[in-house]
């Protein structure tokens, strides 16, 4: 199945020039603006490293380019089998295309393979959102991460915290361009009118500012069914009612007796749309994501982000607070407990670290000059 591009290729770079590698819902949504702007010259595709209709699969086919499933699925697979399918997967992609480039986004394992692609073909690559660093190598992000930067010819970092990771790497500095993070770009995109949104909190049964979102799907908090059973519980004992998406990775980990928590409705994954319409018209949100630490900036809301470590330390301190354990994240919620108004007025004129809704764009031009 292809889906026609509906724009011409970008002034300078051929039709179909530019392979642009996928694997999981977030990073299709933060490219989605880069390979509109790329038009005709892009072509996309899928590794297969999520399945899932909500999550990946009305993303994949709204995408407005030419892009190819692959019709592999990994998900169910290690990450060690991840990474090799995904490299089968995209030097199908690089043999079909024959690209001037590869573009790779993120920490993913899809992310991963398409460098190993790219390098092993002699293809340039470039990586968006380039230079995150955790300093955890308990992660896999961590390692896909490092592995894609050192790989890159062209590396685009979000910050300039970024930057000076890269550089303290010794990666050439003329190899790297500051851009911003292209995600501010996409929630200012899928943003529902408030009316809709209003229809979404109320298809749930909830009151605006009067909810906490969460989402939870990392390894460190969902692969074991006791870690499970604690975050239920401590989710349960929020200040106000908790929505949780339950990703399916963990749906089977759910406890029977999971109607006990009354303070705590778990749904399935919800449309992007729909989720940005729920955060934002919550009280606050709690997470294990990365993405959503960066969506906190832009939609303004106190964010209590609960793992080991994050590679996002711009957003701590005014957007999120990280807590490493279970005792930590308890003592934000009790500081919730009082009303969180008072630090969302704060947010809503604190700018985000992770730039204006122009990221997109520099993104490309970047492209142009490398391909240039």
């Amino acid at each position: 199945m292809h889906a026609d591009a509906a724009g011409t290729p970008h002034e300078g770079l051929g039709a179909q020039s530019i392979l642009v590698i996928v694997g999981t819902r977030p990073e299709m949504i933060k490219l989605e603006g880069i390979v509109e702007l790329l038009g005709d010259s892009a072509v996309v595709a899928a590794t297969g490293q999520h399945y899932d209709d909500i999550l990946v699969h009305r993303q994949f086919v709204q995408l407005p380019v030419r892009s190819i499933p692959l019709e592999r699925s990994m998900g169910a697979l290690t990450r060690a089998k991840q990474i090799a399918a995904g490299i089968e997967s995209a030097i199908e992609a690089i043999e079909k295309v024959q690209p001037r480039c590869v573009i790779v986004q993120g920490d993913t394992n899809t992310a991963l393979a398409g460098a190993l692609a790219a390098n092993a073909a002699e293809v340039p690559l470039i990586h968006v959102e380039a230079g995150l660093r955790s300093f955890d190598r308990r992660m896999p992000e961590e390692h896909n991460r490092v592995l894609v930067d050192h790989m890159a010819d062209l590396l685009l970092a979000p910050t300039e915290v970024n930057r000076s990771n890269l550089l303290r790497e010794g990666l050439a500095d003329q190899s790297i361009r500051v851009t911003g993070n292209t995600v501010v770009d996409a929630v200012d995109r899928h943003m529902p009118a408030a009316s809709v949104r209003a229809r979404v909190v109320s298809a749930h049964g909830l009151e605006s500012g009067r909810f906490i979102l969460a989402t939870l799907h990392r390894p460190e908090n969902v692969d074991s069914r006791t870690r499970v059973a604690e975050l239920l519980a401590l989710l349960d004992s929020a200040p106000l009612p908790v929505v949780l998406t339950v990703h399916p990775r963990w749906r089977a980990l759910v406890p029977d007796d999971v109607r006990r928590f009354t303070n705590l409705e778990l749904v399935e994954p919800l449309e992007y749309a729909d989720f940005l319409a729920l955060f934002a018209e919550s009280a606050a949100a709690i997470t294990d994501s990365g993405g959503l630490q960066e969506e906190a900036t832009v939609v303004k809301k106190p964010t209590l982000v609960i793992r080991r470590s994050t590679e996002r330390p711009e957003a701590i301190g005014s957007f999120t607070t990280l807590a490493k354990t279970i005792s930590e994240a308890r003592a934000v919620l009790e500081g919730w407990r009082s009303g969180t108004e008072d630090l969302q007025e704060v947010l809503q004129a604190t700018p985000s670290p992770y730039g204006d809704h122009g990221s997109s764009q520099r993104c490309v031009e970047s492209i142009v000059e490398f391909l240039a």
